[in-house]
């Protein structure tokens, strides 16, 4: 196994973790992790307690216990991997054993060779086609960059009220992180109740009671249809209706909505 190129795409979670394993099995082995975004080895389930205001640096969600950030330079010279940042891996020729990555900045090309290749590119958040998604004010929370947006936008008096679209651990945990902000909430599931693919019908209503004792707007059983701008008829709102049981229906209303609907494996 000595000196074998092992070749990781995904920086985020796994990536990382797997690389160190690999490292620890064989201190011989070139390897090698290709992320397509600017920081890697970060904790995506802190993103919402840095929103809330838990901790001050964003950077604390990739920080080691003894404070050193897990950057390039720190796998490069203590773990000895190598790590390229916004690159995207496009193709790869499984009989050659080749990865096509393209430098993002750049547009340049090039092929990465490996004997080992481990395939660590997580999630990504899934955004149905509403109509206004696009819209200012409307986002995903899934990376750094995105969380720091929403807690500047808080910091500033910007966000007024806040609509989370999907009832998951994400959706529940930011509810929370704005309600401790002092933020009016409204939650909106489709499904009949939250955390769908966590709890059982009996536990997922005492968390709804909690969460309609803390002042939550809950909508269970409705989907958002469209996100109105400020221009318009109800603008900053979201278009709601009911739906049945287990079933999708239509939606919903407030100043800034987050996405954090669901998870579908990252490109």
């Amino acid at each position: 196994m000595s000196g074998q190129r092992i070749l990781v795409i995904g920086g985020v979670a796994t990536g990382p973790k797997a690389a160190a394993r690999a490292r620890r099995r064989d201190p011989e082995a070139q390897i090698t992790i290709v992320e397509k975004g600017r920081i890697i080895s970060y904790s995506g389930c802190g993103l919402p307690y840095y929103v809330e205001g838990l901790f001050p640096e964003v950077e604390e969600l990739w920080r080691t216990p003894a404070g050193t950030l897990r950057d390039p330079a720190y796998f490069e010279h203590v773990k000895d991997i190598q790590v390229r940042t916004e690159t995207l891996a496009e193709a790869i020729d499984r009989d050659r054993k080749r990865v096509r990555v393209r430098h993002l900045p750049t547009g340049s090309v090039e092929e990465l060779p490996y004997d080992k290749l481990v395939l660590a590119t997580g999630g990504e958040a899934v955004c149905p086609p509403i109509e206004g998604r696009e819209l200012e004010g409307v986002t995903t929370l899934r990376s750094p960059e995105e969380a720091v947006q929403v807690r500047s936008a808080l910091d500033a008096g910007r966000i007024r009220q806040a609509v989370i679209v999907g009832a998951g651990p994400i959706g529940v945990e930011m509810v929370e992180a704005f309600h401790a902000r002092g933020v009016p909430v409204t939650l909106v599931e489709m499904l009949d109740q939250v955390l769908p693919t966590l709890l059982d019908f009996e536990m997922a209503r005492l968390l709804e009671r909690h969460l309609k004792g803390l002042g939550v707007d809950l909508r269970l059983q409705t989907k958002v249809v469209r996100i109105l701008g400020e221009g318009e008829s109800g603008g900053g709102r979201a278009g709601h209706r009911r739906t049945s049981p287990r079933r999708p229906g239509a939606l919903l209303g407030g100043r800034s909505a987050k996405r954090p609907t669901g998870r579908r494996s990252r490109p």
